[in-house]
C-alpha cells in the first residue's frame, strides 16, 4: 500500500491520498472528526479508523513477494531490455518511413502514441482512497507529524506491525519530512519516503540538461530555430517538463537517425532488407496506419531480433571506443532511453523497470550533483 500527501494551495490544506491494487472498490466511508494533535490550530476531519480499514484491507495476513523481498543493486540490471527493443523499434519504423518514398505523411505516431497503441494493459484496477482534507498547511511540521503518524496506524491495521509505511511526496515537503527524521530518531524504521514521480523526472531533466550543456546540442536547438535561448535554458534547468521531455525526444530522434545511416553504410544489405519490410508494411493512410500499428510493430521487432539487434549492438560498442564523440551522443541516448522507460514504469505500473530505471537515474544525480 502506498500512500502520498499533497499541499492543497486552492484550500490551504493537506491531502492524503491511499492507493492499493484492489479489483473493486469498497462502499464509500463515513466522515467522522479525529484527535490530532494539540500544536495544529485548526480541526481536521479525516476517515474514522473502522470505516476505511472497511474499504483498504482484503486481509490482514501480509502477502510477500519472492521476486521483490531480496533486490539489491545491478539484481535487475536487464528488467529494462524488453521495452527498450520496444523504443528501439518505435525509433527504427520512424526513421525508415521518413526514408520511404511510399509514404508522404509520418505514418508512426510519437512516443506515447505508439506505446499506448501497441501495449496491453492487463493490470488489476489499483483503488484510490482520497482520505478528507486535513485543514492545516501541509508544510508545517506539526501537520508532517500529524499524517505520518496516522499513514502509519493505517499500514499498521492494514498490512501488519512489521511494514514500513511508504509514502510520496513533493519536492518541498520531501525535504522537509528528511529533516523531521533526522530530528525524531524514533521516525527511523517506520517509514519509507520518496519523491513523487513528477519531480524525479524534474530532477532528471536537470542532470541531463546539466550533461549535455555546451555539447553543442543546445546550441543545435538555437540554431535550427527549434527553441529561443530562454526556452533552451529552461530546458537544461528542468523547469518545463512536457517542453523538456520533447526536446530530448526529438533530439534522440535525430541522433538514431544518424546512427543508423552511419550503421547502413557498413551493413548496406540488412538496411536494404529493413527498408523493404518497411515499404511492404507501411501506408500513407495515417489513420488506417494507426489501426495497424500493432501488426507493423510485432514485424519490426521480429526482424531486428533475428537480423538487426547483435550487429547494431556491435557496431555501437566498436564506434563507441574509437570515437569520443559518438561515445558521448549514445550515452545521451542511453540516458534518455532510461528517462523514458522510468516514465513508461509509472504509467504502466512495471515494478522491476521502474527499480531498474531509477537506480540508473540514480547514478546520473549522483554524477551531476553541482
Amino acid at each position: 500500500m502506498k500512500i502520498q500527501q499533497m499541499e492543497s494551495i486552492l484550500f490551504n490544506g493537506t491531502v492524503v491520498v491511499a492507493f492499493q491494487a484492489f479489483k473493486k472498490a469498497a462502499d464509500l466511508s463515513v466522515l467522522q472528526p479525529m484527535h490530532q494533535s494539540s500544536a495544529v490550530k485548526s480541526p481536521t476531519t479525516v476517515v474514522a479508523p473502522d470505516s476505511y480499514l472497511r474499504q483498504l484491507k482484503g486481509s490482514v495476513v501480509p502477502k510477500f513477494s519472492s521476486k521483490y523481498k531480496d533486490y539489491s543493486c545491478d539484481k535487475f540490471a536487464d528488467a529494462d531490455q524488453e521495452y527498450r527493443a520496444v523504443d528501439i523499434a518505435w525509433l527504427t519504423s520512424r526513421c525508415t518511413a521518413r526514408l520511404s518514398e511510399k509514404v508522404l505523411k509520418q505514418p508512426i505516431p510519437l512516443w506515447a502514441g505508439y506505446n499506448s497503441l501497441v501495449t496491453t494493459d492487463n493490470r488489476p484496477i489499483t483503488t484510490v482512497h482520497t482520505l478528507p482534507l486535513v485543514r492545516a498547511p501541509a508544510n508545517e511540521y506539526n501537520t508532517l507529524i500529524d499524517v505520518l503518524q496516522h499513514a502509519q496506524q493505517i499500514t499498521t491495521s492494514v498490512m501488519g506491525v512489521d511494514h514500513k509505511t511508504v509514502i510520496a511526496m513533493d519536492m518541498d515537503l520531501y525535504i522537509r519530512v528528511i529533516k523531521l527524521q533526522a530530528l525524531r530518531p524514533d521516525l527511523y524504521g517506520k517509514y519509507l519516503f520518496r519523491v513523487g514521480e513528477f519531480h524525479t523526472v524534474l530532477c532528471s531533466l536537470r542532470a541531463v540538461g546539466s550533461y549535455i550543456e555546451n555539447s553543442g546540442i543546445d546550441d543545435a536547438w538555437i540554431e535550427s530555430d527549434m527553441y529561443g535561448p530562454t526556452t533552451c535554458r529552461q530546458i537544461l534547468e528542468g523547469k518545463h517538463m512536457k517542453r523538456a521531455l520533447d526536446a530530448h525526444v526529438t533530439t534522440l530522434q535525430v541522433l538514431f537517425d544518424l546512427t543508423l545511416e552511419l550503421f547502413s553504410t557498413e551493413h548496406a544489405e540488412v538496411c536494404q532488407q529493413l527498408y523493404k519490410l518497411c515499404d511492404d508494411l507501411l501506408e500513407d493512410d495515417v489513420d488506417k496506419q494507426f489501426s495497424h500499428a500493432k501488426r507493423v510493430h510485432t514485424a519490426m521487432t521480429e526482424f531486428l531480433k533475428s537480423k538487426v539487434s547483435s550487429e547494431f549492438e556491435a557496431f555501437v560498442a566498436h564506434k563507441s571506443t574509437v570515437s569520443t564523440m559518438f561515445s558521448f551522443f549514445w550515452s545521451y541516448v542511453e540516458l534518455v532511453l532510461t528517462l523514458l522507460n522510468f516514465i513508461r514504469a509509472s504509467r504502466q505500473g512495471l515494478w522491476l523497470l521502474h527499480l531498474s530505471s531509477l537506480e540508473k537515474l540514480c547514478g546520473l544525480f549522483l554524477a551531476r550533483t553541482a
